[in-house]
C-alpha cells in the first residue's frame, strides 16, 4: 500500500481521464502513479515468469 499525497486537488481527481486542462501538478501525479502500477505488474509478473515483452522469461525468487 501506499500513500500518494498531493494538496493542490481534490479527493480522487487523479482518477479522471486526463484532458487537455489539466494542471502540470496533477498530471505530475498521474504520472507517478501510473510508474507505481507499472512496477507492480512487472514485480508481480516476475514472480510469475511471465516474458517481459523482450523476449526474456523472468523468474521470480524461490
Amino acid at each position: 500500500m501506499f500513500a500518494n499525497i498531493d494538496f493542490s486537488g481534490s479527493h480522487c481527481l487523479d482518477l479522471h481521464r486526463s484532458q487537455e486542462s489539466d494542471p502540470d501538478w496533477l498530471v505530475d501525479q498521474q504520472k507517478k502513479e501510473v510508474m507505481i502500477i507499472q512496477g507492480w505488474i512487472a514485480n508481480y509478473s516476475n514472480d510469475l515468469g511471465v516474458p517481459d515483452g523482450q523476449g526474456q522469461v523472468h523468474r521470480g525468487q524461490p
